[in-house]
Parts: structure tokens; sequence; C-alpha cells
């Protein structure tokens, strides 16, 4: 689908059609009405910054990740310990354990 699919950021459409009236023109000091002056080394340190900042700052978005941290933290355990468990308690073979896995899956 994405050969097929077009373009829809305002931003990015407003840049292409400057970019293209500035080489019809000769023009270059045409500006896009969005486009905010910043360098790419400044929006790539923007889009870095940004989520620290707002892990830090919002309540709502620390507690969420602090959610899904334990949450992630409680499956890689029992993923890592499923295996262990039918196998000694169990007396499943390594080859039967794997099968385990396809009742988590569905």
């Amino acid at each position: 689908m994405i050969p097929f699919m077009r373009e829809t950021y305002s931003v990015r459409l407003l840049e292409l059609k400057t970019r293209k009236m500035r080489n019809e023109t000769g023009n270059q000091d045409l500006v896009s009405k969005l486009d905010t002056g910043l360098t790419t080394e400044r929006r790539f340190n923007r889009s870095i910054t940004r989520p620290i900042r707002m892990l830090f700052t919002s309540p709502i978005v620390f507690a969420f990740s602090l959610y899904m941290a334990i949450v992630y933290g409680y499956l890689y355990l029992m993923f890592t310990t499923l295996t262990g468990v039918f196998e000694k308690d169990y007396g499943f073979s390594s080859s039967i354990v794997g099968l385990v896995y396809l009742g988590l899956g569905l």
C-alpha cells in the first residue's frame, strides 16, 4: 500500500509546494507558512528530549509507563520460567514444552 498512498501531512505538502515554486520562479526567499525554520539537528534534539521531558513532567505518562514496565516484567518472568516449571514439575520433554507457548499465543 505504501507506494500507492498519497502524502497528507500538511507541513510536508507545503514544503514540497514551496520547493517547486522556488525552482519555477527562481526566488529563493520563498518560505512555507508552516516552516518553523529549525535545522535537522534541532528537530532531532527536540524529538529525543520531548518524550523524556513528558515522562518526568506528566504524572499520567509516568504512571502509565510504570504500569507497563511492571506488566512487561511479569510477562518476561513468566516466559522465562514457564519452560523450567513444565520440565521439572510436570515432566514434559524439551520438545513438548514448546507446545505450551501455543496456548499463550492463541
